[in-house]
C-alpha cells in the first residue's frame, strides 16, 4: 500500500505529491485525508504531511510513513472537492491550498476521543481506559488504533478528531438553583427570582445583577449549585422569541418547494431592501429543521449589519459574525460553535466559505455580482464557484441576491439550471440621463450639470441627504471625443484602447493593435478628444466652494477601514452630502439617501476591460436601490444601450450585451483566462509564449496575444501577456501552464493585467 503525501511546504520546488510505503500494521488505519509524519529529503528529516490518496503501487515509493496522527481523516470528501478546485491553477501551492481550506491555526494541535455507546459489549480489557465513557487517546495509546477502529465499526464507540488553536478553552463559573424549596429572605429570593429566570447564569452575570454577599451566602447553603464549563458563546438576548415579518401564502410555497429540491441555486433581484422578509423565512425554515445557514456579504465591514438585522428578527439565537482580524482564542470559541451546532446562523465575507459546519442546510450570498467574492492574494478562488461546489455536495439550496442579475446568472436562467424568484415589485424611481456634451455648449465646464445643481439645492433645502458617486482613482486610462463620445477600440476585441500618455500611443490590452495619439475626432473631426478623468478629491474641493455651509461625508476603501466612519454613518443627522466611490454603495446607505448623482458614468462605461458594460449596468442598479428619490446620471454618451436600459426593464441591456459577448468568445459563452509570463531573458520569455500559443491553438482555444506587459520589466523579470478564450474545464489544458526553473507563469481569471 502507497500513501500519496503532500508535505507542509510551501515552496515550489516541493510541490507535488511523494509516494510512501505503509506499514503493514498501519495499512487498516491509514485512510485519504489523515495527517502523517514522513522522512523528508536525504537527510530524512520529519516533516507534517497530509495523505492526499491512497494508491496500491508505486515505483517511486522507498520511505515508510513514519507516524499516523490521525484515528479519523481531517479532511473529509467535501474539503478535498474545495481544495481540487483551488488547485486547478498547476502553479498553485497545493500545501497553500490545504490551509486555505482548513486554516492552519486550527490545526496545531489535536486530540483524539473515543466515546463509549455499547458499555456491555466492550472488551474488558480496555474498559479501564473510560473515564465517564470517554477516553482521551494519547500518543502511546496507538497500538490500540486498528481495535478501536474495528469496534467503532460493529456501532461500539465512536472515534473524533478535536482540533484545538494554542489557547485552550478556559473554564467558567456557572450556578442553578439546586434546592428550589429554600425558604430566605426577601432580597435572597429577589436573586432566586432572576436566576430561576434561566436554566443556569455565568456567575458573574448573576452577581452584576444582585449581590456577591447574597449569592455566596445561597452558595454556601447549597441553595444555590456552583458548576464549570468551557467558554462558550452565548445568546445575548435572553427569553426573546422570534419576530419574523408577514409574508404571502404563495411566499410560504416558494419556500416549500425551495426545501424539498434539495440542491437548486436561486436567483433574485432585489428593489427595495435586500433584506427581504422571503429572505427571513427562509432562513427560519431552515434551522427548524435543525441545520445551519451561511450568509456571505462581500466585505467585512458589512457582517456588522445584516448580522444586526437578523438579530432584531431571530432574537433568541446564537449569530456568528466571522470578522477578520479576531484572536485565536475568539475564533476557536466560534468555530467550536458552529461545529458543535450552537449556532444555526454565521454570517461572514468570502474566506467564510471554506467554514466547516455541523449540518449546513442553506448558503445565501447577498451582492453575489460583486468581484469582491473573488481572491486574488495568495492562491486565487471564486466564493460563488466554492459555494457552489458545497450546495451540491450537501444538495442543499444556493441562494444569490444582488441589485442586478448577472449575465452568467441570466443565461443560466435561460438553460433552466439556476431558477429566478421574483419576491420584490419593482419600486419607481425618478432617473435622468444629462448629456455632458450640451452643457459644455452651455458654457458649463463644471463637475456638476445644472439639474443635479438643481436637484442637490433643492433635496439639500428639504433637509434631505445626497450621495455623489465618482472614480477613485480620477483617472481613466482611455481617451473620448467631448463632441461626439467617441472611443477608440481594439477591431479584433471591441474594448477601449488603453491611453499611454507618456508614449502618446493608444494600446490594445489583449493584442498588438496601437495607434497613434491624435486629439482630432476621427468621426465628427473636432479637435476634442481628451483623457477622461476627474478626481474624487477635486469634487470635495469644488462641493465646498459650491455649498459652502454643508457637511461633507467622503467615503472610499480608505475611509471605511476606519472606525469612526461606520458611526457616521449609522447617525447622518450631521452630514448633508456623501461623496465616495463605488465603495459608497456597498455602505449601509439603505433607506437614508433622496438623490443619487453620478457625475462621470464614463470613467466605468468606457473602461478597456471586457465586462466594463456589465459592471457598469451593476454600479447604476445598486445606485438605483440606494435613492429612495431620484438617481441623475452624468454622461458625454447618454444614448449608450447601458444608461437607457437602467431606466426601462433592462431587457435591451441583456439582448445587446449577450449578443456581442457571443461574437467576441466572451463570458458567459466562452471563459477568458489571462496568463502571465515572466523569464529573465525578454527573447527567451517572448519565445516562450509564441511556443505556448501554438500548443493551446492546436488544442483548439483561441490565444489572444503575446503582448508585452506595460511594466515589462520587475524584479529582473520580463513579462509577456497571452489571453486565453476557452470552453470546458480548464483541467483540459492546464497541464501546458506549468511554471519551470527559467519561466513563471501567472493566471488572472479577471483580465486585469495590462
Amino acid at each position: 500500500m502507497i500513501a500519496r503525501v503532500i508535505v507542509d511546504i510551501k515552496h515550489q520546488s516541493v510541490n507535488q505529491t511523494f509516494d510512501y510505503l505503509v506499514h503493514e500494521k498501519d495499512q487498516l488505519h491509514i485512510q485519504k485525508g489523515m495527517r502523517v509524519i514522513v522522512p523528508f529529503t536525504d537527510n530524512n528529516i520529519l516533516r507534517l504531511g497530509f495523505v492526499y490518496d491512497i494508491i496500491s503501487a508505486s515505483d517511486l515509493a522507498h520511505k515508510y510513513v513514519h507516524e499516523i496522527l490521525d484515528i479519523e481523516p481531517i479532511f473529509n470528501d467535501e474539503l478535498f472537492l474545495m481544495m481540487d478546485k483551488l488547485i486547478e491553477d498547476p502553479n498553485a501551492l497545493i500545501a497553500e491550498a490545504f490551509e486555505t481550506v482548513i486554516p492552519k491555526q486550527l490545526l496545531i494541535h489535536y486530540e483524539k476521543k473515543a466515546t463509549l455507546l455499547e458499555p456491555k459489549q466492550l472488551p474488558d480489557d480496555l474498559v479501564p481506559f473510560f473515564k465517564q465513557g470517554v477516553w482521551t487517546l494519547l500518543k502511546k495509546d496507538e497500538v490500540y488504533y486498528n481495535r478501536l477502529k474495528t469496534l467503532e465499526q460493529k456501532g461500539i464507540v465512536e472515534l473524533k478528531t478535536v482540533l484545538k488553536t494554542r489557547n485552550k478553552k478556559p473554564l467558567i463559573t456557572y450556578v442553578r438553583i439546586d434546592n428550589r424549596n429554600y425558604h430566605g429572605t426577601p432580597k435572597q429570593h429577589e436573586v432566586l427570582d432572576i436566576l430561576s429566570a434561566h436554566s443556569q447564569m455565568k456567575k458573574a452575570d448573576l452577581v452584576a445583577n444582585s449581590s456577591a454577599s447574597i449569592v455566596n451566602t445561597l452558595i454556601k447553603k447549597a441553595v444555590i449549585e456552583v458548576f464549570y464549563e468551557s467558554d462558550k458563546l452565548e445568546v445575548a438576548n435572553f427569553n426573546k422569541t422570534t419576530k419574523l415579518p408577514v409574508i404571502n401564502e404563495d411566499l410560504k410555497d416558494q419556500i416549500k418547494d425551495m426545501m424539498d429540491a434539495k440542491h437548486q441555486v436561486y436567483v433574485s433581484q432585489y428593489q427595495d431592501t435586500k433584506l427581504d422578509p422571503f429572505f427571513f423565512h427562509l432562513i427560519h425554515e431552515v434551522i427548524s429543521q435543525g441545520k445551519q445557514v451561511l450568509i456571505m456579504v462581500p466585505e467585512n465591514f458589512m457582517i456588522a449589519s445584516v448580522k444586526s438585522s437578523l438579530e432584531k428578527v431571530f432574537r433568541e439565537e446564537l449569530i456568528i459574525g466571522l470578522n477578520r482580524g479576531q484572536t485565536d482564542k475568539q475564533m476557536m470559541l466560534k468555530y467550536s460553535a458552529i461545529l458543535d451546532n450552537e449556532t444555526k446562523i454565521v454570517v461572514g465575507a468570502r474566506s467564510s466559505v471554506f467554514t466547516s459546519f455541523s449540518d449546513l442546510g442553506l448558503i445565501i450570498i447577498t451582492d453575489s455580482n460583486n468581484h469582491s467574492y473573488r481572491a486574488h492574494e495568495g492562491i486565487y478562488y471564486h466564493a460563488l464557484e466554492i459555494a457552489e461546489i458545497r450546495a451540491r455536495y450537501h444538495g442543499i439550496p444556493l441562494y444569490l441576491s444582488a441589485s442586478s442579475i448577472s449575465l452568467d446568472n441570466y443565461v443560466k436562467i435561460q438553460q433552466k439550471t439556476h431558477e429566478l424568484l421574483n419576491l420584490q415589485e419593482e419600486v419607481y424611481k425618478s432617473i435622468e440621463l444629462i448629456d455632458m456634451k450640451e452643457e459644455l455648449k452651455k458654457g458649463n465646464t463644471k463637475l456638476v450639470s445644472l439639474s443635479l445643481n438643481d436637484a442637490i439645492l433643492n433635496t439639500l433645502d428639504q433637509n434631505k441627504k445626497v450621495l455623489l458617486i465618482l472614480n477613485q482613482k480620477g483617472y481613466a486610462p482611455f481617451v473620448m471625443c467631448r463632441t461626439c463620445s467617441h472611443v477608440p477600440v481594439d477591431p479584433e476585441t471591441g474594448i477601449p484602447l488603453r491611453f499611454d500618455e507618456k508614449q502618446n500611443i493608444l494600446k490594445s490590452n489583449l493584442t498588438k493593435y496601437q495607434l497613434e495619439f491624435t486629439k482630432t475626432c476621427p468621426v465628427c473631426g473636432k479637435h476634442t478628444v481628451k483623457s477622461v478623468g476627474s478626481g474624487i478629491d477635486q469634487l470635495i474641493t469644488y462641493l465646498h466652494k459650491a455649498y459652502p455651509t454643508k457637511e461633507i461625508l467622503k467615503v472610499d476603501s480608505e475611509a471605511i477601514s476606519n472606525k469612526t466612519y461606520h458611526d457616521k454613518i449609522e447617525d447622518l443627522s450631521q452630514i448633508d452630502i456623501i461623496v465616495g466611490t463605488q465603495m459608497a454603495l456597498k455602505s449601509n446607505l439603505e433607506d437614508k439617501i433622496d438623490l443619487v448623482g453620478i457625475l462621470m458614468i464614463d470613467q466605468w462605461l468606457k473602461l478597456p476591460k471586457f465586462d466594463a458594460y456589465e459592471a457598469t449596468y451593476e454600479l447604476l442598479s445598486q445606485a438605483k436601490f440606494i435613492t429612495k428619490d431620484k438617481l441623475i446620471i452624468q454622461s458625454y454618451d447618454p444614448t449608450h444601450f447601458v444608461l437607457k436600459s437602467i431606466i426601462g426593464d433592462g431587457s435591451t441591456y441583456y439582448k445587446e450585451e449577450l449578443s456581442r459577448r457571443r461574437l467576441s468568445k466572451l463570458p458567459p459563452y466562452y471563459q477568458v483566462l489571462q496568463l502571465r509570463i515572466e523569464g529573465m531573458s525578454y527573447l527567451k520569455t517572448f519565445q516562450y509564449a509564441l511556443s505556448l500559443k501554438t500548443s493551446l491553438e492546436k488544442m483548439g482555444l483561441t490565444v489572444l496575444g503575446p503582448t508585452s506587459s506595460v511594466l515589462l520589466k520587475q524584479l529582473e523579470n520580463y513579462r509577456v501577456l497571452l489571453t486565453i478564450k476557452y470552453q470546458g474545464s480548464l483541467k483540459t489544458f492546464n497541464h501546458l501552464l506549468k511554471s519551470n526553473k527559467d519561466i513563471k507563469l501567472y493566471m488572472n481569471h479577471d483580465l486585469s493585467w495590462y
